[in-house]
């Protein structure tokens, strides 16, 4: 399941825009031994023109006659396509170097996942000169990144985390949270007015200091703060909304925004606290997290990504470069087809 969600979030990242292309170089050159095939180049170019998309100033203009961090669009989009080469070509390196393959089923996985993604934008694709084998190597390399994480810095990785420090880290960066939810739209999906939001909000508020002060037992008061709360919409509850839930939240990454996150983190165990989620109105008991193990393979990402994707990078850069530039300027992000 992690590996399909790594990978469905690789393909978002690359879907809305792709590069012409009428009789064109079959790759743009090599990097190391690694030949890069022009489909790989330009669905790279693509993703990279997509952050640029995000990146600009003005989105609703040209972002070819804008600038990001303070280069030209265009410059700025070949360094990161260019980057993203160096990477791809590391990871491999790296997988070869540490007998890092994909099973069977892993392969089958990235098939279907490139299977998925060729059929819901083949006309795109199509028109802009990326085939669903470009799609297959991309996302084969993002599968090997995820095993090389573990083959590097698991437990039985050439440089392994301590369970130790991993435990540290979780205990500092992650929170169990047992809570109940106060709706903020009825069953027939009537949002709550500005007034009703700001007084079920004060409901919450009400209920984690009753709890904090009073001691009140966390079930009676969720029973009762829910049903006043759809009595206050004038919906009826339906069974088990009053039910307690446990989740984990994690210092980044946790969708919540800033304030929340650090409203949870700067209450002791045991602390009760309330927020307004938008979509849900919440009152929380933080605890320790009890299931560290659950979360190592979570936190070992959190901790490690970000070195082990520049070694990537370096690794590949550190290569022999024999890249084409007129094959690559055959492929102007001019030619950009939406």
């Amino acid at each position: 399941m992690k590996t399909k969600r790594i990978l469905a979030a690789a393909a978002c990242a690359a879907v809305a825009f792709g590069m012409s292309g009428c009789s064109t170089p079959a790759t743009v050159g090599a990097v190391g031994d690694v030949e890069i095939p022009s489909g790989l180049f330009l669905l790279y170019q693509q993703m990279s023109y997509n952050e640029a998309a995000d990146l600009v100033e003005d989105p609703e203009q040209d972002v070819l006659k804008q600038q990001v961090e303070g280069v030209d669009a265009a410059e700025w989009i070949r360094a990161k396509t260019l980057e993203k080469i160096d990477r791809y070509v590391g990871i491999g390196q790296m997988a070869d170097e540490l007998g890092v393959e994909l099973t069977a089923e892993q392969t089958d996985t990235v098939q279907q996942i490139a299977s998925s993604q060729w059929e819901a934008y083949e006309e795109n694709y199509s028109d802009n000169g990326i085939g669903e084998e470009s799609l297959v190597l991309a996302f084969t390399a993002e599968q090997k990144a995820t095993l090389l994480l573990d083959a590097i810095y698991g437990p039985e990785g050439t440089e392994p985390v301590s369970t130790g420090y991993l435990t540290t880290y979780i205990k500092k960066n992650y929170a169990q949270l047992e809570y109940f939810s106060l709706p903020v739209m009825t069953s027939n999906y009537t949002m709550a007015t500005d007034e009703q939001h700001d007084e079920l909000v004060q409901m919450a508020k009400d209920a984690a200091s009753k709890l904090m002060d009073e001691g009140a037992d966390f079930a009676t008061v969720a029973t009762e703060t829910v049903q006043a709360a759809y009595d206050l919409l004038e919906a009826e509850m339906p069974e088990d909304a009053d039910a307690l839930q446990t989740t984990i939240v994690s210092r980044e990454g946790s969708g919540l925004d800033e304030a929340t996150v650090n409203n949870i983190f700067s209450a002791r165990n045991g602390a009760y606290g309330s927020a307004d989620l938008y979509t849900s109105i919440i009152v929380y008991c933080r605890a320790e997290v009890e299931d560290t193990e659950s979360l190592e393979e979570s936190a070992l990402s959190a901790m490690k990504s970000e070195e082990l994707e520049d070694r990537f990078v370096e690794a590949g850069a550190a290569l022999e470069h024999n890249l084409d530039e007129k094959a690559m300027d055959t492929f102007s992000v001019k030619k950009i087809k939406a």
